[in-house]
């Protein structure tokens, strides 16, 4: 069995949340998902985050959902 690889071009980068932009703060966030068959993002789910309600973890979950892999 192999990992997922992610397939470069479909990579988006997270928007900037606009209460962290106000805020002048910025966060690392952790996120555990499941790659499905077809290669999409499943279920996602946040382990860890530096700023917690900025809504940088938001943002990244929308931005982790459009990625695609070649599955394992």
């Amino acid at each position: 069995m192999t990992h997922p690889v992610l397939i470069e071009g479909t990579r988006v980068e997270p928007e900037y949340p606009e209460l962290a932009r106000v805020a002048r703060v910025e966060a690392s966030v952790v996120l555990q998902a499941v790659i499905r068959d077809d290669g999409t993002v499943g279920d996602l789910v946040v382990l860890r985050c530096s700023r917690p309600n900025m809504g940088f973890e938001q943002a990244a979950i929308e931005a982790v959902q459009q990625w695609r892999y070649k599955p394992g």
